[in-house]
């Protein structure tokens, strides 16, 4: 699983999968977190993390079908669209968020990452430079779905090809659920250094679980 470094302590982390409906699903529990080594400041990228569970998924291919996602084969073109999907808030009144009770999902072009540094440095009136990070949503109009608290960690993809390909991992926004002509920021999975990141720890996972295996056939009672 692929998710945004949780960076808060005194919270257990747990995951839901198998379900787009609230009360349904599979639960696991997070035993491990293994953030990107070269996470520094979330108006950079690079906020991202491998999690490994403490028992898999359980895969009813007949009634559920598992659907893979690849990490990406080549970078996104400015306004191309992409699909956002999560669980993070739609409203927010009075200062108190709302949840939705199905996962939530819409589209967002992205934006020209010199446009988005431009934004950034104006808000944060500090230098954004050489981000692993890609910016969706709209900046020229409002819109009413938008990303949200509780939002981060939630997958930006495209399809390409007929299947569906990790291209950023949202990690924050200025606004409170409704867009004001401001960006999304994702973590570039594209970018060579997050998309190493994540198929060494998956060539690692692999090559141990094989190693695991080799010892299970090659023990004596």
């Amino acid at each position: 699983m692929i998710l945004k470094v949780q960076r808060e302590k005194g919270y257990e982390l747990i995951l839901y999968a198998g379900s787009s409906t609230k009360l349904t699903g599979q639960v696991r529990k997070i035993i491990k977190v293994d953030p990107y080594p070269g996470f520094i400041d979330q108006y950079k990228g690079m906020d991202a993390a491998v999690v490994y569970l403490d028992k898999p998924i359980e895969m009813d291919h007949e009634r559920f079908p598992a659907i893979t996602i690849d990490l990406p084969s080549s970078s996104m073109e400015d306004k191309e669209e992409a699909t956002f999907i999560g669980w993070g808030a739609n409203r927010v009144r009075n200062g108190q968020y709302t949840f939705p009770e199905k996962l939530k999902s819409t589209t967002y072009p992205k934006i020209n990452l010199e446009s988005c540094k431009k934004f950034i440095e104006n808000k944060e009136e500090k230098k954004v430079l050489n981000p692993v990070l890609l910016c969706a949503g709209f900046l020229h109009k409002n819109v009413l779905e938008h990303a949200c608290t509780a939002d981060s960690g939630s997958p930006l993809f495209r399809y390409k090809n007929g299947k569906p390909e990790l291209m950023g991992i949202f990690s924050w926004s200025y606004t409170n659920c409704v867009s004001k002509r401001q960006p999304n920021g994702f973590t570039d999975v594209a970018h060579p250094k997050i998309r190493k990141f994540f198929e060494d720890r998956i060539k690692e996972y692999y090559h141990n679980q094989h190693q695991q295996n080799f010892k299970n056939e090659t023990s004596f009672p």
